[in-house]
């Protein structure tokens, strides 16, 4: 189903980042629709105009006002960069136990996460490490080269 399904993430180094972690998380998220949106397009994987709508998965800690400032951030994101092309029609955090694809992210996202914390020189790699890795290889993502990525999945490092 790689025609109609991407995985997209977004990496920052957060030693030395001033903002607290609920401003990182929104700018992240809004980073991560942007980016995702122009990938897909430039790919000719989407075409605009479009409706879009995010589901994003339930954090503990996120509150209503949060995501009341991504929707603001993204509705402007969409009006600035798409030219009206794009509009956002539903912002929902949803738990990820009700919902595959949710839990596909999460697999992929832990993945991502797993390989690019990891120490340099450890070789008392787990199951957790192995199943990353294999994850990681059937997207045919190299995160040692921070410039690549294939079609249908992409690391966008800021």
């Amino acid at each position: 189903h790689f025609d109609t399904f991407s995985f997209k993430a977004v990496a920052l180094e957060q030693a030395g980042t001033p903002k607290s972690s609920n401003e990182i998380i929104r700018e992240l998220h809004y980073h991560l629709v942007h980016i995702g949106i122009r990938h897909e397009v430039q790919t000719k994987r989407l075409t605009l105009p479009r409706y879009v709508n995010i589901y994003k998965d339930k954090e503990d800690g996120t509150d209503k006002l949060e995501m009341a400032r991504l929707e603001q951030d993204l509705h402007a994101s969409f009006t600035k960069h798409f030219e009206n092309e794009a509009t956002l029609k539903r912002l929902v955090a949803v738990e990820s136990a009700e919902n595959f694809y949710i839990q596909l992210s999460d697999l992929f996202i832990g993945s991502v996460a797993r390989i690019l914390n990891r120490e340099e020189n450890n070789t008392q790699l787990n199951h957790k490490d192995t199943l990353a890795d294999y994850i990681i290889s059937l997207l045919r993502l190299d995160l040692s080269d921070q410039s690549t990525y294939q079609d249908s999945a992409f690391v966008h490092f800021l």
